[in-house]
């Protein structure tokens, strides 16, 4: 096995090592933490074929909330996972988009991640940092523009679209007006 062989497995060993307690404690929220999710933007676009060919543009205001006094807002910077689904909060994820971490781009307020999804998707996503209010520990706007991806099951409003931070947060909120081609 070649040298970027190997660097390339452990890289996603890791990734996979990292995310896997979002997976295993069913991504529950926090007791002292939370993502409240402002405003969204979703438009998907349904591929046809036999491989997933699904596109989706997602944008999320968010803000992190806290009873007992604000951690470090820079949780955000290591990874989110997000997810779709037809119908409310309440209803069972259908499509998950897992941003392992990002980057910070020099001398701005940006964090990207341009690549591979651990669900073997392609991603570009952008997470921008806001002026924090006051009822707030942080604001943050997150983009992600996902494709390869299987929407199939998401063909009408509303949509639940849910935030899940690595330390257990996590916010939902229910899209009345995502834009879905058929």
């Amino acid at each position: 096995m070649s040298s970027i062989r190997l660097t390339r497995a452990l890289a996603v060993a890791a990734i996979i090592a990292l995310a896997s307690p979002l997976f295993i404690r069913g991504i529950a929220a926090a007791e002292d933490s939370e993502v409240r999710i402002k405003r969204t933007s979703v438009d998907i676009s349904h591929g046809s074929g036999a491989e997933p060919g699904d596109h989706a543009d997602v944008t999320a205001v968010f803000k992190l909330r806290s009873q007992d006094g604000c951690e470090s807002p820079d949780k955000v910077l290591s990874g989110a996972v997000v997810t779709m689904a037809e119908g409310s909060c309440a209803s069972a994820p259908q499509a998950r988009v897992t941003i392992p971490s990002f980057r910070r781009v020099s001398g701005t307020n940006l964090e990207v991640f341009e690549g591979e999804t651990i669900e073997g998707e392609t991603a570009d996503a952008v997470v921008r940092r806001m002026p924090t209010p006051a009822n707030a520990c942080a604001k943050f706007k997150l983009k992600v523009d996902v494709s390869h991806a299987d929407l199939s099951s998401i063909n009408a409003n509303p949509l639940a679209l849910a935030i899940h931070l690595p330390d257990g947060s996590s916010g939902c909120a229910e899209v009345n007006s995502a834009r879905i081609d058929q």
